[in-house]
């Protein structure tokens, strides 16, 4: 975020540090109001609704974000859309880690450190993507477009979950429901 903000987007030092400072605000306030949110949906619309609600709509909003920020020239734009997608980011967090407590079980933990782990490896390649894009097209908006579009794969992926099934049998074994 620092170096897209300074480098590509022209910001100063001290700017980019005022737009990442308040990005930590915004995720902080959106984990709260995740939580009631989530849980409010979850009651109205049942579990396995509730959950492919809230997630299709926070990842969706995020790939929405990066998709408007690519696309346009306005700096001002860019840090609404970035203030917009971290505050749907938390909400997609906290839904997934709920879908984890869902369907985990006994083996809530190992389910949770597989998505988690998944998720770093994700982050990790996309990071090194998003270089070697800008260091191909000389252009910090293309990733943008990458991020987007594998958000909107996310989105959708959402109504694959049903988070009122169990994922493991719950006696001694390993089976897995299928």
């Amino acid at each position: 975020m620092p170096v897209y903000l300074q480098e590509g987007r022209q910001f100063s030092e001290s700017g980019m540090k005022l737009v990442t400072s308040w990005l930590f605000i915004i995720g902080g306030l959106s984990a709260l109001i995740a939580g009631f949110l989530i849980d409010w949906i979850v009651k109205r619309k049942g579990l396995r609704t509730g959950r492919k609600i809230c997630g299709v709509i926070a990842v969706g909003m995020m790939a929405i974000a990066f998709l408007v920020a690519a696309m346009t020239s306005n700096n001002s734009v860019v840090i609404i859309c970035f203030f917009t997608g971290n505050f749907f980011l938390w909400h997609s967090i906290i839904c997934a880690v709920s879908a984890c407590i869902d369907i985990g079980g006994k083996r809530v933990a190992t389910l949770y450190g597989l998505m988690n782990f998944v998720g770093q490896i994700g982050a990790f390649f996309l990071a090194a993507t998003f270089g070697n894009i800008v260091d191909t097209t000389h252009n910090f908006n293309a990733p943008l477009y990458l991020t987007a579009a594998l958000l909107v794969i996310g989105s959708l992926s959402w109504l694959l979950v049903k988070a009122d099934k169990p994922l493991f049998k719950e006696d001694n074994t390993s089976e897995v429901y299928t």
